[in-house]
């Protein structure tokens, strides 16, 4: 009778750790479950973000400064007034793995300043009176390019994250000077030779920046960002005010805030 009893706490017991066995078997699947899907959202979660078309709108402010190059290592540096600009972007972003991502994007920009005021010149209104009016120089900028930037987003929420961003780009630019009357816009002086013509030019810039995205709805999402962009868009030779018979190497410094605001759309 006590060898029945021994043997059948041997099958409780078997099956007491059998039943432990499982179901710590049990828990092990359900932790490593977990695992994979936290691994899952951690590697796809931003990927709806990461991997989208996009298009909007971007603002620059820009702070100005000129050089003239006379050779031999002289320089003058010439105030500008700062310049705002602004346009439409439009790219896409491609994911890099689990912490970064590539995004391409074209711009095209348009923007103008008052830079200075020129001699008085002679008008002649319609009932034929001469007068001697102020003029006012005006510098239209129109600025397009492609810019490539890696992103390093941080999540903070289930569908919004922060980025850091940095980069760089090349551009097409041309600047075009405009002697008006000043205080009327109307009436346009042409002919002057110390006003510069068009001008076209290439050049290439770096950048680093914030920003914060966000998917709103299953149609799309949005972001906004902040960059300050270090280039030198204008630069071409200069032959009025200076030397009206030999052209004098003249650019401009740019620091340029830059503000976008971009829809990303999902497919």
């Amino acid at each position: 009778m006590h060898l029945d009893c021994f043997r059948q706490r041997q099958v409780e017991n078997l099956s007491l750790l059998r039943d432990e066995k499982i179901r710590t078997m049990k828990k092990i699947n359900t932790l490593a479950q977990l695992l994979l899907l936290s691994i899952m959202v951690n590697a796809t979660g931003t990927e709806p973000i990461d991997n989208l078309p996009l298009f909007g709108l971007s603002i620059d402010y820009s702070e100005r400064r000129g050089f003239l190059d006379f050779g031999g290592n002289h320089t003058e540096s010439l105030d500008r007034n700062n310049l705002f600009t602004g346009g439409i972007i439009m790219g896409k972003r491609w994911p890099l793995g689990h912490t970064l991502r590539l995004q391409i994007a074209a711009d095209i920009k348009y923007g103008s300043a008052a830079d200075d005021t020129l001699a008085a010149i002679p008008v002649t209104d319609v009932n034929g009176v001469v007068t001697f009016e102020p003029t006012l120089l005006t510098t239209a900028l129109f600025h397009g390019g492609c810019v490539a930037e890696l992103h390093c987003p941080f999540k903070v929420a289930p569908n919004g994250q922060w980025f850091l961003l940095g980069g760089g780009g090349a551009h097409i630019t041309r600047i075009r000077e405009r002697e008006e009357v000043l205080g009327n816009s109307q009436i346009q002086v042409t002919g002057d030779p110390y006003v510069e013509g068009n001008k076209v030019m290439f050049s290439a810039s770096i950048h680093c920046g914030l920003g914060f995205e966000i998917i709103v709805s299953p149609l799309f999402g949005v972001a906004a960002s902040y960059s300050l962009r270090y280039w030198y868009p204008v630069h071409y030779g200069m032959t009025k005010d200076y030397f009206p018979y030999k052209s004098v190497g003249y650019r401009e410094r740019f620091f340029s805030h830059e503000f976008n605001i971009i829809v990303l759309v999902k497919r």
